[in-house]
């Protein structure tokens, strides 16, 4: 069976902190990365295979690169409603 992995993203203006995890707990990767396309791309090309993602975002701006870069967004607010 192949391992899942799951990434926290914390995304800011100029930056995405990031933490991948499998399902165990196991920390495999953390640091930040820039908030643009360019980087975004390159950074996604080296996570391990299959993942998906969760962010906290604070800013538009970073949202928008994320989705730019091929990932699918479904944004709540903290009372539950789907924003995008």
């Amino acid at each position: 069976m192949q391992t899942m992995y799951y990434i926290g993203l914390d995304v800011h203006k100029r930056t995405i902190s990031y933490c991948v995890k499998d399902g165990s707990g196991t920390i495999h990767a953390e640091g930040t990365v820039p908030a643009t396309r360019f980087d975004l791309d390159r950074w996604m090309k080296t996570l391990p295979q299959p993942w998906t993602a969760a962010m906290e975002a604070t800013v538009e701006r970073g949202s928008r690169e994320l989705a730019r870069g091929g990932i699918l967004l479904t944004l709540y607010s903290v009372g539950g409603t789907v924003l995008l």
